[in-house]
C-alpha cells in the first residue's frame, strides 16, 4: 500500500506534461522507467511520478526539486563527459530502430492465427522495448524541459564570454543549429521534390488541374511510385496515439502537390533557396563561433543541443508509426476478452498474461481506470486510484493557481517578433479555426498540426525544452517561438490579440 508520505511532501509536484489524448498503457510505460529504470543510463531515477487520465486525456506530474535534481544529474555528467552526451543520442536512434523493427515484424502478421500466449507475449515484449527506449529517449528532455537547466548552462556561458543579453538568445539558437534536417523537413523537401520534377512534363503537371482521386488513376507510373514511396513512409504521422483521425491518405499527399505547383515560386526555386538558406546558416555558425572563441567543450555542447533536436524527432516519428501498427495488437486482445477497445488501453502491462493465458478478469477495474484514474509509481511500487479518491489526490497534486496576466514570459524556440490573433490548437480538429497570420497557442505541438504550425505568424506553448516539437519545426519554419510559458492556453483565448518578442522569450496580450 502507498502511504499518503510517499506521494505527498513539502517538496511540490509540478506538471510534466499534458497531453489531450493519450493512452494509458503508452503512459504508464515511461512512467514506471522514469521511477524503476532510469538508473539503467544514468544511474538515478526519479522518486516518484504522477499520471491523471480523465479518459485518455492525460497529465503526467514530477515533484519539483527532484525533476530539478535529476535533469541537473543527467546535464553534469554531460558536461563532465560529452561523449556520454554523445551516446545518448546514439543509443536514442538505436532503440527507436529496434522499436520499428519489432512493430513491423510482429504487428503486421495475421493475429488471428496466433494463441492467446503468443499475444500477450507480442505485447509484453514490446512493452519491454519501448520502456528501454525511454532510459535514453527521456533524457534530452530531462535536462531542460522543466527548469532550463541546459539553456541556463549555455545561457550562462555565452553571459560570461561577453555576449550582451540581448543578443544571447539570438545567438544560442544560432549556435545550435543542426547540421542536418529534421525528419519534418525531410517529408516537406520529399514533395518538393516529387513537385520540381511533375513540373518538368507539361502534360504530366496538366493532370493536377483534376480532383486527387482522378489523378491518382492517371499519375504516370514513375511518379505514382514516388507519391506512394512518399505516403508509405509518412502517412502514419496523422496517427499520433489514439488514431482519431486515422491517417493521411494518397489523395492527401497528391492534393499537397497540387498546392505546391499553384505557388508562384516553383518547387525547383523553393528547394535552391532552402538549400542556400541552410548553407547559409551553418556558415553563420561557424563565423560565430570563430567570433566568440567558443572553446571545445561548448562547442561540443551547442552541437549536443542541435543532435537531441534531431533525435527527438526521430524517435517520435518511430513511436507514432509503432502505435498505429500496435492498434491491431490491442484490438485482437480486445476481441478476445471481449472488452472495448478503451478498456483495453488501461491495461497494466503485467495483467495482459493473466487476462489472456488465465481468464483472470479485470472488467470491472479496467471500466474504472477509464473513467477517471491517478497512477503512482516509485522505485519497486505502483498504485491506481479511482473514484471519488482519485479526484481528491489529483487535486492536491495539481494546485495550480493561475492569475490575470497580460504578459508571460517563456524561452526562445525561435528567434525574432509577430503580432495576430490567438487561435489554441491542441488537437487536429481545431485546426480548421487558424487562419494565416494568427498566433498558435498550444499545450506542445506535434507532428498532427504541422499544416496549423505552417499559417503561424507566431507559436507559443506551455511546455518546451531543447528537443520540443515546437521549437524544432519553429526554427525550420523560421516562425517566432516561444516555449515554456507554462500556463499560455489557460492565459489567452481564442481572437486575443497579442504581441510575440520570441528573442526575449515574451508574449504580450495588447486586445
Amino acid at each position: 500500500m502507498v502511504s499518503k508520505t510517499d506521494v505527498f511532501t513539502k517538496d511540490k509536484w509540478i506538471m510534466g506534461e499534458d497531453i489531450p489524448n493519450l493512452t494509458f498503457d503508452f503512459s504508464q510505460l515511461w512512467a514506471s522507467s522514469f521511477s524503476n529504470e532510469m538508473e539503467n543510463s544514468v544511474g538515478i531515477n526519479y522518486g516518484a511520478v504522477v499520471l491523471i487520465h480523465k479518459g485518455h486525456a492525460m497529465s503526467f506530474h514530477f515533484r519539483n526539486k527532484d525533476s530539478n535534481n535529476f535533469g541537473q544529474h543527467v546535464l553534469d555528467l554531460i558536461v563532465k563527459k560529452p561523449d556520454f552526451g554523445k551516446k545518448i543520442n546514439n543509443k536514442i536512434i538505436e532503440l527507436s530502430d529496434r522499436l520499428e523493427k519489432n512493430a513491423e515484424k510482429n504487428f503486421t502478421k495475421d493475429l488471428s492465427k496466433i494463441s492467446n500466449k503468443q499475444l500477450a507475449e507480442i505485447y509484453s515484449h514490446h512493452d519491454k522495448i519501448h520502456t528501454e527506449l525511454y532510459e535514453y529517449g527521456w533524457l534530452p528532455n530531462a535536462i531542460d524541459m522543466f527548469h532550463a537547466n541546459f539553456t541556463e548552462l549555455l545561457l550562462k556561458y555565452l553571459k560570461d564570454i561577453g555576449v550582451p543579453e540581448e543578443k544571447r538568445n539570438d545567438y544560442l539558437i544560432l549556435l545550435t543549429t543542426p547540421s542536418k534536417k529534421s525528419i519534418i523537413n525531410q517529408e516537406e523537401e520529399s514533395l518538393y521534390k516529387i513537385a520540381a520534377e511533375i513540373e518538368k512534363n507539361s502534360k504530366t503537371k496538366k493532370l493536377f488541374k483534376n480532383p486527387a482521386s482522378k489523378i491518382k488513376e492517371l499519375l504516370p507510373s514513375k511518379i505514382k511510385k514516388k507519391v506512394l514511396f512518399h505516403w508509405k513512409k509518412y502517412h502514419h504521422l496523422k496517427f499520433m496515439w489514439l488514431g482519431l483521425h486515422g491517417v493521411y491518405s494518397v489523395e492527401y499527399y497528391i492534393s499537397e502537390i497540387k498546392k505546391i505547383l499553384r505557388k508562384k515560386k516553383s518547387p525547383k526555386q523553393f528547394l535552391l533557396e532552402e538549400k542556400k538558406h541552410f548553407q547559409k546558416i551553418r556558415k553563420q555558425k561557424t563565423v560565430l563561433e570563430k567570433k566568440l572563441k567558443v572553446d571545445k567543450l561548448h562547442r561540443q555542447l551547442f552541437d549536443l543541443w542541435a543532435d537531441y533536436m534531431l533525435s527527438k524527432l526521430y524517435r517520435r516519428n518511430v513511436q507514432i508509426k509503432n502505435y498505429y501498427l500496435f492498434t491491431p495488437v490491442q484490438k485482437e486482445i480486445a476481441k478476445r476478452l471481449s472488452l472495448p477497445l478503451k478498456s483495453v488501453h488501461f491495461f497494466l502491462p503485467q495483467e495482459v498474461y493473466p487476462a489472456l493465458v488465465k481468464g483472470k478478469s479485470f472488467e470491472k477495474e479496467l471500466l474504472e481506470r477509464s473513467k477517471f484514474c491517478l497512477y503512482f509509481t516509485s522505485k519497486g511500487k505502483d498504485k491506481f486510484f479511482t473514484g471519488e479518491k482519485a479526484k481528491k489526490m489529483a487535486e492536491k497534486v495539481k494546485q495550480i493557481k493561475l492569475q490575470k496576466l497580460n504578459e508571460l514570459k517563456g524561452q526562445c524556440g525561435a528567434s525574432g517578433k509577430a503580432k495576430g490573433k490567438v487561435k489554441i490548437i491542441n488537437s487536429q480538429h481545431e485546426m480548421k479555426k487558424m487562419k494565416k497570420g494568427d498566433v498558435l497557442v498550444a499545450i506542445a505541438t506535434n507532428p498532427d498540426i504541422v499544416p496549423a504550425m505552417k499559417k503561424a505568424s507566431a507559436i507559443v506553448t506551455d511546455q518546451g525544452g531543447v528537443t520540443s516539437h515546437a521549437a524544432i519545426v519553429a526554427r525550420e519554419m523560421r516562425t517566432p517561438c516561444v516555449i515554456g510559458t507554462k500556463i499560455a492556453t489557460n492565459v489567452f483565448k481564442d481572437n486575443d490579440l497579442v504581441e510575440v518578442d520570441a528573442s526575449r522569450g515574451i508574449v504580450k496580450k495588447i486586445l
